[in-house]
């Protein structure tokens, strides 16, 4: 072992210590300790992450006690190798040492593995105990696993799952919009979520968070597919949501292309939202433009929020030129009652919640 440790090229020797330990049994822990502790690994390396996983295979108590001793196995990447082992073993013990941990990153990465070795022992009851965390872990733990059944089953068998669940009906539709997710992010699965998910599109003001949850993945594979999936959706609140945060998400990854998208675009209803973005994305350097291209917007609500915002960002940057537009006859009613109280400042209507600058969004 301690040769093994000292060669210098690092996949020779993960691949060499890989070998042998697969021919120990628990009985070389002892042993394997002392050579590691004598070797010159850094901390986190991921000789250790092989040694501690094969370690907890036999004893995780035993590994995990080891890494609050051993400064270099005190990284998150070994602890949650550990966790993952031991969940193969006990679950339920598994993810309440995870639970126990202190430092925020190692307890989100030890969690996440607790439900990977969970998934993959077979045992019974990890969606029950999911169901059961607190909010935000269960909302990123319903993901970790929503994404593990997409790759375990294809898309398609993914939505079969998720429809079979016998489960509180209120976490059988956070487990729906998570597979629709990993679906949606997967290679080739945005269209297949897009034909499931577009005759449960609502048409009212109502958001079911298909088109958000679909699109705003889809984009970072085909933006231009997923844009053209959300034309062909019912017009309402659902499709306008999807329409701002999947441009959103496509303009915080590529801004040029989707920038350069819009540009060319023949200004139509549904692709509205998509423009309100772009408007306030580049009103801190282009008010002018900005207001000019809002002014086409053709929904009143969405075209007085956005230019609000766009006059807002205008003032803070040159008060006088705003004011002088603001003076202007053809400034929409909406608009100008809004300045007209003196408060500049304070939050726009709520309608431009769907068009902030370029910041990718998803989660949730």
């Amino acid at each position: 072992m301690a040769e093994i440790l000292k060669e210098k090229d690092p996949l020779r020797r993960l691949t060499e210590l890989s070998a042998l330990l697969s021919t120990l049994g628990p009985t070389a822990a002892p042993a394997l300790v002392q050579a590691f502790e004598a070797s010159p690994l850094g901390g986190g390396d991921p000789e250790l992450v092989l040694l501690v996983m094969w370690w907890a295979h036999f004893d995780p108590q035993a590994a995990y006690k080891w890494t609050t001793t051993e400064p270099r196995a005190q990284f998150g990447n070994v602890i949650a190798a550990i966790i993952r082992s031991w969940a193969h073993r006990d679950p339920k013990e598994a993810l309440g040492t995870a639970q126990g941990l202190l430092f925020p990153v190692q307890r989100e990465l030890a969690i996440d593995a607790a439900i990977a070795g969970w998934d993959e022992s077979g045992q019974p009851g990890l969606l029950e105990v999911v169901a059961r965390l607190g909010d935000i872990d269960r909302q990123r733990l319903a993901e970790s696993v929503a994404r593990r059944r997409v790759l375990a089953l294809g898309p398609a068998g993914a939505f079969r799952w998720v429809e079979s669940l016998e489960a509180d009906p209120a976490f059988q539709e956070m487990m729906t919009l998570r597979v629709a997710s990993s679906a949606a992010e997967s290679a080739g699965g945005g269209t297949i979520a897009a034909a499931w998910a577009a005759p449960r599109v609502r048409s009212d003001d109502r958001i079911s968070g298909y088109p958000r949850r679909i699109a705003t993945r889809w984009v970072m594979r085909d933006p231009e597919a997923a844009m053209a999936w959300l034309a062909t959706l019912p017009a309402g609140a659902d499709r306008s949501d999807g329409v701002a945060e999947a441009f959103r998400a496509w303009a915080g990854r590529d801004q040029q292309g989707a920038f350069a998208w819009m540009d060319k675009a023949e200004l139509l209803p549904w692709n509205e939202p998509a423009l309100a973005v772009y408007t306030r994305a580049i009103a801190s350097e282009r008010p002018k433009e900005a207001i000019e291209r809002a002014q086409r917007i053709t929904d009143p609500e969405l075209r007085d929020a956005t230019m609000i915002v766009i006059a807002q960002v205008w003032t803070k940057r040159d008060r006088a030129a705003a004011e002088a537009w603001l003076a202007q006859p053809g400034v929409p009613d909406g608009v100008r009652r809004y300045f007209g109280t003196g408060k500049d400042d304070r939050a726009p209507l709520e309608r431009p919640a769907q068009a902030e600058p370029t910041a990718p969004t998803g989660a949730g």
